[in-house]
This record gives structure tokens, C-alpha cells and sequence, in this order.
């Protein structure tokens, strides 16, 4: 037996592991990389957008995931005139000082939601929902969707956002839902009418040795969305969970026509050569990613006309990794590290204990022409919960897709966008206003209850390297 630790949205807890056992799917070997190493450099404007020092309510979570509210979500296609949604995990609500510090602790909602108008990171123009269907509540259940869950990916189809969300038992998706909130016809979202589908088995197979788990990033390969090479079918990607090799997570992917969407049982899995039936057979196309993940269709430079996978490897490290692959299935070439994360290990803000980050993932719609927005996860160990804004909101990077001047005018062109504000000038963050989604019709189903305690990233971890992953052993500590 060896102690080792799960891994799952960033959260580490010891566990014991069985013996090597024999895998049930092999990684397709990767091809060498021969073509430029793409570089990536922070995006300085992008993270202000998220430093809420100074106001109050909404102020950190990781989990970030976004969409085109119009349901566009190709390379730069956001105008001044888009809408986006973004949806967080583990969130903490409260009041925060001008220095960031945490005065007031109103507690931590599961998951949260945003929306902002244009394709820049103005605070401004930022809106934040919590609480029961986006009524704000900063007591008792502080969820958008009344359970304790945490938010893989989300995407819109056929009018409607849909959000893919998962309850966890010892810190491992025990059941995946699926959440369909109504768009208004001014397209913003109608928190207030959600509905939940409980316990997409599609989704899920959990097994003695491995969990086979899919929602972490999803793909519309639709002309709806703009795809530039659309077949009609949304990409579901996930990841099997290996627990022999320490939980290390590889990416595996399932499709499924829009024409039979929402209709799982006609999910289907790629073996490698094939989409299959049996979620078992899922191949494994990229090893070692996070649990949360994004693979986006490159329109421009050198690239162009392949996907890229972007991801941290193992997780949980200082290491933000892309891949290159020739189809939403690969195969994907050596994995390349664009960028090392330099808050891993620094002390936190808020006074006790060190950061680490985790989860890297691409926000395509919203990407600056010519690059690609990538966003990570920093959170602090060494305490039940951070106590400076800080140490717990996403930090966002620039990929240099390596474009021609022709290729950024024509994106611009397409557009009408101007260029974000200069990186050496963020946007200073404001408080922004809210909006309260009025009423009382409950079409959730079930148990309102929150299901997880509050909890975010705590206790110590400790970094072992292995021989080839890294063995990652935790204590986190819980909090009620």
C-alpha cells in the first residue's frame, strides 16, 4: 500500500493506494513538436478584472470556466457588444479592505457565476450572482443552484446555457448533473429558472482502480458557435483518474451530435480509432493533465487549422503545458510548458501559509486577436481559508499564437474590437454592480440542502517528486 493524495478542482487529501495494477487504456504515443514554441506572458489587465480588494460581496474562487452568451465561442469572435458568462467554484463572499485583507467573512458559496458585457476586462461593466438562483443571500445556503456542487464546463445550445456540475464524496465526483438555465431574449441568463438533471450516468463510471469522469472542458464543433471546421458534434472531455499512478489524471474525450443533445445515451466515447459504446474504452489522448482542462481550435499562425490543449500538468504545479493535436481527438503532439507560475510557493498575503496554483485553461471567445487567453488557480495552503483576496483569484496569461498582421486586422475586422488596455495599465478593479434574479418558482428537484461543506484549498501539502508524475501527499484540513 502507498499513501499518496486525490486531486480534484485543486484539493489534495492522503489516501491509500492499491499496487500497480495493469491499465485498461494506453496514451497515444505523442508526436515530436516541429513547429515554433509558442511563448506566453501574464495578462496583466485580464487579472485585474478579478482583483476585488476594496469591495464587497463576490471576492475570490477558483474554478473559472466562460462562455459567449450568444453561444460563439470561436478564437477573438467576442465584439463590444458580447456577453460572458463566467462560472466559478468554491467562492468566498464577504467584505475586503483597499489592501485586500478579508475584514468580514460572510462564508463560501460552492459555486457562483458572472457576467461580463464586452470583450474587455473593465470592472465596470461586471456583474456577480450568488445565493438561490442569483438572489444574493450572504447567509446560510450560498449557492447559485441551491446544492453544494462544484461546476465543470459550461457552453450553450439551442437557446439555453448549459452548465455541467458534480457532487463529491472524498474529494471524487460521485454524481455528475447536468444544469440548463434559460437565456432571456436579450440573452442574459435566467438564473432563477433553472433546471437540474440529476445523475448523467454517461458521465460517470466509477470503478475499483479508476474513475472515469467527463465534463472537465467541452467543445462545440458547431456552426452555431462558429467553429471554422464544424461536424455538429459537442466534444465532452474528461479525464480517468488512475488511482495506481498516484490519481494521475489523463484526458479522454466523448461526443455527441446537437441534433440529440440532451440525450446521453447517445454519448459516445473515442477508443483510438473509433467512437464506442462503452465509457471503459475510452483512450486516453493526452496524459498527466488537470481536472479541468480546455482544447480550442486554432484559426491563426503557424498552427493554424489544429487544436490546442491547454492544461497544468499533474494538476497541481507550477507548470502550464499546451498541446497540439490534428483533430478534437488528436493526436496531439509532445506536450510543450509555455509558462512556469511564479506564485507557486510564495507566502500568502494574507499572512499564514504558502500558495500553489493549478488548473490552467483557454477562454478562447474573449482571447485579444492573435493570442490565446489562458487562466490559472492560486490558492493557500496552511490555513481553513484565504484571508486576503490575493491568495484565491484566477491569474490570466497571454499565448502568442505567432498570427500575421493580416491575420489580427481580419480578426479585429470581424469584430469591430479595439485593443484591451495596455498590460503596464490594468483596469482599476471598482465595485461593480449586481444583479438580483428575481423569483420564487423553484424547478430544481430534490434536496435544496447544501451537499459539501465549505471548503477551499487547506492544510499543508507536500510536493515528492516521483519518477515520472510526482507523488503529491496532502493533509488538508476541513472546515464545517
Amino acid at each position: 500500500m502507498k499513501l499518496s493524495c486525490k486531486i480534484l478542482s485543486g484539493v489534495l487529501i492522503p489516501v491509500l493506494t492499491l499496487p500497480c495494477l495493469s491499465l485498461s487504456a494506453t496514451a497515444a504515443e505523442p508526436t515530436p513538436v516541429s513547429a515554433p514554441v509558442l511563448s506566453c506572458t501574464p495578462a496583466d489587465d485580464w487579472t485585474a478584472l478579478f482583483d476585488r480588494a476594496g469591495t464587497a460581496g463576490w471576492l475570490a474562487a477558483d474554478g473559472i470556466y466562460s462562455v459567449s452568451l450568444d453561444g460563439r465561442d470561436a478564437l477573438s469572435s467576442a465584439g463590444p457588444s458580447a456577453q460572458s458568462l463566467f462560472f466559478f467554484s468554491d467562492t468566498i463572499l464577504g467584505v475586503a479592505a483597499d489592501s485586500g485583507k478579508i475584514s468580514r467573512y460572510y462564508g463560501m458559496a460552492n459555486h457562483t457565476a458572472a457576467v461580463l458585457d464586452g470583450n474587455l476586462p473593465d470592472a465596470s461593466k461586471i456583474e456577480f450572482f450568488y445565493g438561490p438562483k442569483g438572489n444574493l443571500a450572504t447567509s446560510g445556503n450560498l449557492n447559485l443552484f441551491s446544492e453544494g456542487q462544484w461546476l465543470f464546463d459550461c457552453f450553450v445550445q439551442d437557446g439555453a446555457l448549459w452548465a455541467i456540475a458534480f457532487t463529491q464524496q472524498n474529494w471524487k465526483p460521485s454524481r455528475i448533473d447536468l444544469i440548463k438555465i434559460p437565456l432571456a431574449e436579450d440573452g442574459t441568463p435566467q438564473f432563477q429558472k433553472f433546471k437540474r438533471t440529476r445523475n448523467v450516468t454517461p458521465l460517470l463510471k466509477k470503478l475499483a482502480d479508476f474513475d472515469y469522469a467527463y465534463g472537465m472542458g467541452v467543445h462545440c464543433n458547431t456552426e452555431s458557435a462558429g467553429a471554422p471546421d464544424p461536424d455538429g458534434y459537442i466534444y465532452i472531455y474528461g479525464y480517468r483518474d488512475n488511482f495506481a499512478a498516484f490519481s494521475q489524471k489523463d484526458l479522454i474525450v466523448s461526443r455527441i451530435h446537437e441534433d440529440d443533445f440532451p440525450d446521453f445515451d447517445k454519448l459516445r466515447y473515442w477508443n483510438g480509432s473509433d467512437w464506442v459504446e462503452n465509457i471503459e474504452e475510452s483512450a486516453l489522448i493526452l496524459e498527466r493533465v488537470s481536472c479541468e482542462v480546455s482544447v480550442t481550435p486554432v484559426t491563426v499562425g503557424p498552427y493554424k487549422g489544429k487544436y490546442i490543449a491547454v492544461y497544468t500538468q499533474d494538476v497541481q504545479s507550477d507548470r502550464i503545458m499546451y498541446a497540439i493535436g490534428d483533430s478534437p481527438v488528436g493526436p496531439f503532439d509532445t506536450p510543450v510548458q509555455c509558462y512556469t507560475v511564479p506564485e507557486t510557493g510564495d507566502p500568502a498575503a494574507g499572512g499564514k501559509g504558502t500558495l500553489y496554483t493549478y488548473n490552467a485553461k483557454a477562454h478562447p471567445h474573449i482571447s485579444p486577436a492573435g493570442t490565446l487567453l489562458i487562466s490559472y488557480n492560486v490558492n493557500v495552503n496552511g490555513d481553513d481559508h484565504a484571508r486576503n483576496t490575493a491568495d484565491y483569484r484566477p491569474r490570466f496569461l497571454s499565448l502568442d499564437l505567432m498570427a500575421t498582421a493580416e491575420e489580427i486586422a481580419a480578426l479585429q475586422a470581424a469584430t469591430t474590437t479595439t485593443a484591451p488596455p495596455s498590460v503596464t495599465e490594468p483596469v482599476t478593479p471598482t465595485t461593480p454592480a449586481v444583479t438580483t434574479a428575481k423569483g420564487t418558482d423553484d424547478t430544481a428537484s430534490g434536496d435544496r440542502s447544501a451537499l459539501l461543506p465549505a471548503l477551499i484549498g487547506t492544510g499543508i501539502a507536500i510536493a515528492v517528486v516521483g519518477v515520472a508524475a510526482g507523488i503529491l501527499i496532502g493533509k488538508k484540513k476541513k472546515r464545517s
